[in-house]
């Protein structure tokens, strides 16, 4: 028996309504530019701060380099889900490029299918928006919020 399509947007919306809800105020958390006085009144990033974004980029960028090659591998495997699984590759190559990381070595994915695949992305995914609420840096936080959001896009069209 097939889910009514109601039910599978009901709970898609459900979901990026949760992102939303820790999204937003990081990013309006974030705005440390005061244009009024036309200078800066946050705080500096520290090394210790730069150095705790760099490895959490690091982390992140090796499982985007590995949903990328497994992305790659499921439209290979899976010709009906061929378009879908080359968005999501080419998506990640953007992600790795926003990133700085396009070298990273590809963190290992059994994921083969198209279902281990939108699996394997939903764990990315949450782990983005859990990154995003710990990154030092405001750009940092912004930039895994939205692609945190273009992963749950994708999904949503799976």
């Amino acid at each position: 028996m097939t889910r009514a399509p109601l039910q599978t947007d009901r709970r898609a919306a459900l979901r990026s309504l949760a992102c939303a809800a820790l999204v937003v105020p990081l990013i309006s958390a974030c705005d440390a530019t005061d244009t009024t006085q036309g200078r800066s009144t946050g705080v500096r990033p520290t090394a210790g701060s730069a150095a705790a974004d760099a490895a959490l980029v690091d982390v992140l960028a090796q499982q985007i380099a590995g949903l990328r090659v497994a992305a790659t591998a499921v439209a290979k495997r899976s010709p009906r889900r061929r378009s879908w699984a080359l968005d999501l590759a080419s998506m990640h190559q953007q992600h790795l490029r926003k990133l700085g990381a396009t070298t990273a070595h590809a963190a290992p994915s059994v994921a083969r299918t198209p279902a281990a695949l939108a699996a394997a992305e939903g764990v990315v995914r949450d782990a983005l928006v859990s990154a995003a609420g710990r990154a030092e840096s405001g750009a940092l936080a912004q930039v895994l919020a939205s692609m945190a959001a273009a992963i749950e896009q994708r999904l949503v069209r799976a």
